[in-house]
C-alpha cells in the first residue's frame, strides 16, 4: 500500500511516516496541502492519504475538496482525516469521510490507534473494492 502523508509539524510528519515504513508501507510524506496537490499531479496515485485538517499554506479540507474534482481518484483513494481540534468529525470531515470511506483520528493519537485508523481505511477499500459499479445507465 502506498501512503501519503500530508502534515505540516515536522515531528509528527517524521513520527507517522516512520511508524508507516515500521509496519512496511510505501510512504510518502509532505508539509501541506499544496505540496500534496503536486505530488497527486506529478506522481501515481496513492492508495490511502493521511492528511492534517490545519495547515498553513494550503488546508486538509483543500486538498480534499480539490481530489473530490480530481475523478481519476475518486473510487481508488482512502483518506484519513486528523485534527487536533476537533475530538470528532465536524459536518464538513464526515461529507470527506463519507465520500472516500475514510477515517477521523483526533490528536494527539497512539501508535496504535494510528494503525488501526490505517487498518480501517485498508478495510474501507477493500469493501470499496469488492462493490459492484456499473456505467451510467446500466441496471
Amino acid at each position: 500500500m502506498e501512503i501519503l502523508v500530508v502534515e505540516d509539524d515536522p515531528d509528527i510528519r517524521t513520527l507517522v511516516t516512520n511508524v508507516l515504513l515500521d509496519e512496511g508501507y510505501h510512504v510518502a510524506a509532505v508539509a501541506n496541502g499544496e505540496e500534496a496537490m503536486h505530488f497527486l499531479h506529478t506522481h501515481p496515485s496513492p492508495t490511502l492519504i493521511i492528511t492534517d485538517r490545519r495547515m498553513p499554506s494550503s488546508t486538509g479540507d483543500e486538498l480534499i475538496e480539490h481530489m473530490l474534482h480530481f475523478r481519476s481518484l475518486e473510487r481508488r483513494v482512502g483518506v484519513i482525516v486528523m485534527s487536533a481540534y476537533l475530538p470528532q468529525p465536524d459536518e464538513t470531515i464526515t461529507r470527506y469521510i463519507e465520500h472516500f470511506n475514510g477515517v477521523f483520528i483526533a490528536k494527539p493519537f497512539t501508535i496504535d490507534q494510528l494503525l488501526a485508523a490505517v487498518s480501517r481505511a485498508q478495510e474501507h477499500l477493500a469493501q470499496r473494492d469488492e462493490r459492484p459499479t456499473h456505467p451510467t445507465g446500466s441496471s
